[in-house]
């Protein structure tokens, strides 16, 4: 088992990037065990990267050659944005929710980890939804759209506690 218990999160993020997923999380059965510990983005290379929470960089640079930024919250949430062509922050500096992180390449690796276990973070990314709405049919014009809103699949249950997951 990698977690103890569980803590049910009502976390909906405006996703990093526009564009779609290409690889999904995929749970390791332990610690050390093989797996996908995050979301895969197909991006178009030079897309803006954004926080998709508050916090402070806790690491912004290369790991074998690959350029990483992590952004640690207040609760010591971590959530890494991979694979950069580009970073727009350093270590020690505060962020704003929808804050450039730097620029992706053609993929964006996004993982988030709490208390150091690694969670699924697609179902706290939201999609947009915009409102239905009825088009006359006797050819008045229609009322104009109204803006869209942020929705998320499902609360979060979020590992707390037990192992860590290797970094």
């Amino acid at each position: 088992m990698i977690a103890a218990f569980a803590v049910a999160v009502a976390t909906c993020w405006v996703p990093p990037v526009e564009a779609p997923v290409r690889i999904g999380f995929e749970a390791p059965a332990c610690s050390w065990c093989p797996g996908h510990r995050g979301v895969e983005f197909a991006t178009a290379a030079g897309s803006v990267v954004r926080a998709v929470e508050a916090g402070v960089v806790s690491f912004a640079g290369t790991v074998v050659g690959q350029r990483f930024v992590t952004v640690t919250d207040h609760a010591g949430w971590q959530e890494t944005y991979g694979y950069l062509s580009g970073a727009a922050v350093t270590q020690g500096q505060a962020v704003a929710a929808g804050q450039p992180v730097g620029t992706a390449g053609t993929t964006l690796m996004f993982t988030v980890r709490v208390a150091g276990v690694y969670v699924d973070p697609g179902p706290m990314l939201g999609s947009w939804r915009w409102p239905a709405r009825l088009v006359p049919l006797d050819g008045a014009a229609p009322r104009p759209v109204g803006p869209p809103a942020l929705s998320c699949a499902r609360p979060v249950v979020a590992p707390v506690g037990g192992p860590r997951l290797a970094r």
